[in-house]
């Protein structure tokens, strides 16, 4: 919970308490939350605008799983034209630096270095 607050604290800048709807959304991503866009909207569908920091804590003590494996497993899957179970790392390198949340070159080496 401190690293939320940490978090937080640097959206709100201002010290105001609250912070926009927007700034909300970034700084929920930033601390690892991935829901797909119809979840995010179904969850903060009732949140005032801005979002006061008692309303961010409270999402944040909601229970959150993320992307299961083999929710990332056919999310590949659409990328493997040739259905051969496996993809190129050059088309992996592009992914991550091109779709989403752009990595850059140094951040997508990491994860390509962690590769079997």
């Amino acid at each position: 919970e401190s690293k939320w607050v940490e978090i937080w604290d640097l959206f709100d800048s201002k010290k105001a308490g609250a912070i926009s709807k927007s700034d909300f959304l970034a700084c929920v991503r930033s601390l690892g939350r991935k829901y797909t866009e119809k979840d995010m909207n179904e969850k903060t569908a009732g949140l005032p605008d801005p979002v006061p920091k008692d309303q961010f804590l409270a999402f944040m003590k909601e229970p959150y799983t993320g992307p299961t494996a083999e929710d990332l497993k056919t999310a590949l899957t659409a990328f493997d034209g040739k259905d051969s179970g496996s993809l190129p790392i050059s088309q992996i390198n592009m992914m991550l630096k091109g779709m989403g949340d752009k990595l850059t070159d140094e951040e997508a080496q990491i994860i390509l270095d962690g590769l079997p």
